[in-house]
């Protein structure tokens, strides 16, 4: 396949696939190789799980089928009309043609005169294009090839006169060149004897021999299309599975990343959340220790009657303030506990936020 025809396949898969074209407009010479792509593409669908895609490809590769396979047999037609135009052309001498031959027959000088305006027998017979070269390399055989022959003349004789006779339909495939070349060779030395009717009968199985042999052809040269396009399919699902497999590896490499990236993220969390609780159950910051003018009194009166050397009544006082601060510092502690418990709720939120979007990522990526 060249650069051109790779870029007009992929246009119409793509075409085909976004419902922008019918399968009608698609060339049918592309219709091998569009489908080898949608076979793939068929495959990765099922690979995926994909059941609309899997549905939308075998819709369209059964409407190239048909068209393919309308095509083939508008074709098969066509070769068979014109074939039987050719052997009914060739079978049937007309009444004028008759006559001719009756007075050839009675005048030997205008007989030589005619034989010169018979057709020339040796003339190549109208083929396909595609088919001309190959068709040549099998009729046109030089003289000397009976030297060279496989078969015996005597066998290439027997063969002919089976054929003429109508006792054998169809000749070995392996023989057809050489009774060819040799069916030739026996019209124009009929020609040459002026035994014109029997060399017409050699030139209807000569016409008959070349199209069997232009049939052998076509089959042969299809079964190779056919082992290509095998080949090219075979080499393409082995190039297919490469990439599943190189795929699969990827994902396990990636998958394994990720779970090494989320083990960190989870130990390093739990750290935190670690280190914020023992600063909540730690030391009491001094912006939290607000205490009460009441207290602040009462400290302030037992250390004035301790200069006044009324100690008694300070220890009183002293006692009091103590007993009133251990219960503002549990209330201090209470409020300083609240809020980093609000903090750390606040930061679990980020938290789970933060991992959401890494699972997310993670997956959009993989």
């Amino acid at each position: 396949m060249n650069e051109e025809d790779n870029k007009k396949v992929a246009y119409y898969v793509k075409s085909l696939l976004n419902n922008s074209i019918n399968t009608n407009d698609v060339p049918v010479y592309l219709i091998p190789k569009i489908n080898i792509v949608l076979t793939i593409a068929k495959k990765n669908a099922i690979a995926n799980g994909q059941v609309n895609s899997v549905k939308q490809i075998q819709q369209i590769m059964a409407g190239l089928e048909t068209i393919k396979g309308k095509n083939h047999h508008v074709d098969s037609i066509d070769q068979i009309t014109n074939s039987r135009r050719r052997c009914q052309t060739a079978m049937t001498p007309s009444p004028k043609k008759s006559t001719n031959l009756q007075k050839v027959s009675k005048s030997p000088t205008r007989q030589k005169s005619q034989s010169r305006n018979l057709p020339n027998i040796n003339q190549s017979h109208s083929q396909s294009p595609k088919m001309k070269k190959n068709i040549r390399k099998s009729n046109n055989v030089k003289s000397t090839k009976l030297n060279d022959s496989t078969f015996t003349k005597e066998q290439l004789d027997s063969v002919l006169e089976d054929l003429i006779s109508g006792s054998l339909n169809e000749p070995q495939k392996e023989m057809i060149p050489e009774l060819i070349h040799h069916s030739k060779e026996k019209t124009n030395s009929l020609i040459e004897k002026e035994e014109l009717i029997e060399a017409q009968k050699y030139e209807n199985i000569t016409r008959k021999l070349i199209t069997l042999n232009t049939d052998r052809i076509n089959i042969e040269n299809k079964s190779n299309r056919k082992e290509e396009f095998n080949s090219q399919l075979q080499k393409a699902l082995n190039n297919l599975e490469i990439a599943q497999e190189n795929l699969e590896n990827d994902l396990k490499a990636y998958d394994a990343q990720l779970k090494d990236a989320r083990e960190a993220q989870r130990i390093e969390w739990e750290q935190t959340l670690e280190d914020f609780d023992r600063v909540t159950s730690g030391e009491l910051p001094k912006s939290y220790k607000k205490y009460s003018p009441k207290l602040l009194g009462l400290r302030e009166a037992s250390k004035n009657l301790i200069k006044l050397r009324r100690y008694e009544e300070a220890g009183y006082k002293k006692m009091e303030a103590d007993e009133l601060e251990e219960i503002e510092f549990e209330e201090c502690r209470q409020k300083y506990i609240t809020a980093r418990q609000a903090q750390k709720a606040k930061i679990i939120e980020s938290h789970n936020q933060k991992m959401q979007c890494f699972e997310e990522n993670g997956e959009r990526i993989r």
